[in-house]
């Protein structure tokens, strides 16, 4: 490479300029010497032209009274100088832009510094054009943080969620972003890692820093919101509730009917001997789809006896670890139903990883679906609900709470769930398995009916 007008300088030469220039400009920091309409330029070659963007004063920008914004370029303090490497001189200068403030737009516009904020604020101005105009000619960003200490109002919204690398969590988190990205929200999202502790001190951080929250709890128990309900923050439960916390709107899904229409699934193949992946029994959709499950077998004379219940922790490495200790069982399991999608990813790697085929010696049943699930081989039976919907009214529900309109009881909204029935569970009554036939070898079962083919 060569600069213009000057001789080759190689990318060795260029980087120790940049370098040089980064020192620099730490050192002019730390001097306090550098003003706020500078640039940083790098000239490399005795001959090479120097471009640097004027500043503001340099661009002819006025005040009312005609004087330049800015003061002239040359009153202010530069850091120049020269190096030599590899046999090729460079030279360097430092100009920082123009940051600029509400009073230089007003100064620019010839308005008071109020009617800039009442324009940036949305307000009408008769001089709007005129403040506008300014705006774009500074290219004047407005500071949301110094508006939102004077206001009061954040324009954020925080999302609490216990896993964030749960997949339904991210869907979720589409729909609240489409309802907020409609009302100019920002959100920010945070991972308590079902973790109490965690939570705790995400929420109590989370004040002053945001208009309203749209919370899922890690525990029931686990109420962690005073904090945030004395700084009067709006809160929105979403897929789990709090214990003693019956006034916060809530948007569930029937976890319950969910896990009552898996056991039903399963024992419509003939599954009796069925083994219950459930999470923990302190959150709402672990308790909830464990009794919901537990029931629909109770209510069809089918008893399961306790080391058929695993507790899980809606982890994957949970579901994996379960469904080992099911398979381990003195009378093998025929079916499985997980009470959550990650859960099931790590049921379905240990049935791989112990060379069980599905559906043919074990049937699946998951809750909620995976967006890979149809990939599957077999594909994946599912009990679904519309996730995206989720976060949606959750967060129509905040915006109501945080405008103060809608009605003073809370809100509680339970959506359903169905059942997606693709390929992974089979007929009990004529499993797809392989049997040896006398002096012929492996041979293989005709196929049993399956609930992608019902």
């Amino acid at each position: 490479m060569s600069p213009v007008g000057g001789p080759p300088i190689s990318p060795i030469a260029a980087l120790m300029a940049v370098v040089q220039t980064i020192r620099v400009i730490l050192r002019c920091v730390r001097n306090k010497d550098i003003d706020n309409d500078r640039h940083v330029s790098l000239l490399s070659g005795p001959e090479a032209r120097r471009k640097t963007l004027p500043s503001l004063g340099a661009l002819g920008s006025k005040n009312s009274t005609g004087s330049p914004i800015g003061g002239p370029e040359s009153s202010a303090p530069r850091a120049e100088g020269r190096g030599t490497w590899g046999g090729n001189d460079f030279s360097y200068r430092l100009q920082f832009p123009f940051v600029g403030t509400i009073g230089d737009v007003a100064k620019h516009a010839g308005v008071s510094t109020t009617t800039v904020s009442r324009h940036l604020a949305g307000q009408k101005i008769r001089s709007a054009a005129a403040v506008q105009a300014s705006i774009e000619a500074l290219d004047f960003r407005a500071s949301h943080t110094a508006r939102s200490l004077k206001s009061g109002v954040t324009r954020t919204i925080g999302l609490v969620v216990p896993d964030v690398s749960n997949p339904f969590f991210a869907t979720v988190a589409k729909g609240v972003e489409s309802v907020s990205r409609q009302l100019e929200l920002n959100v920010f999202l945070s991972n308590t890692d079902e973790n109490v502790e965690r939570e705790r001190n995400v929420l109590e951080g989370l004040i002053g820093r945001v208009d309203g929250v749209i919370l899922v709890p890690a525990r029931e128990g686990s109420n962690n919101t005073g904090e945030l309900r004395r700084a009067g923050v709006p809160i929105v439960l979403l897929d789990r509730i709090l214990t003693g916390a019956d006034d916060l709107d809530s948007v569930l899904v029937d976890s319950r009917g969910g896990a009552e229409q898996a056991a039903k699934h399963l024992m419509s193949f003939g599954h009796e001997r069925i083994g219950l992946i459930s999470g923990p029994l302190d959150t709402t959709p672990g308790r909830e789809r464990h009794d919901g499950f537990v029931e629909a077998m109770q209510s069809a004379g089918v008893d399961l006896e306790p080391a058929l219940v695993q507790i899980g922790d809606f982890r994957l490495k949970s579901g994996y670890q379960a469904t080992l200790r099911l398979l381990g069982l003195p009378t093998a399991v025929t079916a499985i139903f997980s009470a959550n999608n990650l859960m099931t990813i790590g049921v379905l790697r240990a049935l791989r990883h112990m060379a069980v085929r599905v559906p043919d010696e074990v049937s699946v049943v998951g809750f909620d679906d995976l967006e890979l699930a149809e990939l599957l081989s077999p594909p994946l039976s599912v009990i679904s609900r519309p996730a995206v919907e989720q976060g949606v009214l959750a967060m129509r529900l905040l915006r109501n709470r945080m405008e103060d309109e809608g009605p003073d009881q809370a809100q509680h909204i339970v959506l359903d769930t169905f059942i997606t029935a693709r390929g992974s569970c089979a007929n009990l009554e004529h499993p797809r398995r392989l049997h040896r036939k006398k002096d012929k070898g492996f041979a293989e079962a005709s196929p049993p009916r399956t609930d992608s083919n019902e």
